[in-house]
């Protein structure tokens, strides 16, 4: 096998144990944290935390929406300053959509 077939396989393999994940993780959240947000082992640490998402005014969508469109003018004219740069390989197995 070559780097890319091993690549492949690799990834194949953390996209099958990533799906196991979720769904532990989703009944985790079933689980008695005897009323905390935390959950010592042997080899670490659980956390119980939450996120909160807010759905914003008209008004200050489109102001995100402005300096959306600023900020790529000032990149696209290089006055913006490009801090740094990312590469990063990515897997599309042929089953998906």
């Amino acid at each position: 096998m070559n780097k890319f077939q091993i690549y492949i396989e690799v990834k194949l393999k953390l996209n099958a144990l990533e799906e196991e994940r979720k769904k532990l993780e989703m009944e985790l959240f079933d689980e008695d944290w005897e009323g905390l947000n935390y959950h010592k082992t042997s080899q670490g640490t659980l956390f119980y935390s939450s996120r909160k998402s807010y759905e914003y005014s008209t008004a200050v969508e489109k102001q995100k929406e402005l300096l959306s469109r600023l900020k790529k003018t000032e990149e696209l004219t290089g006055v913006a300053i490009l801090e740094k740069e990312t590469s990063f390989i990515t897997f599309k197995p042929n089953n998906e959509n």
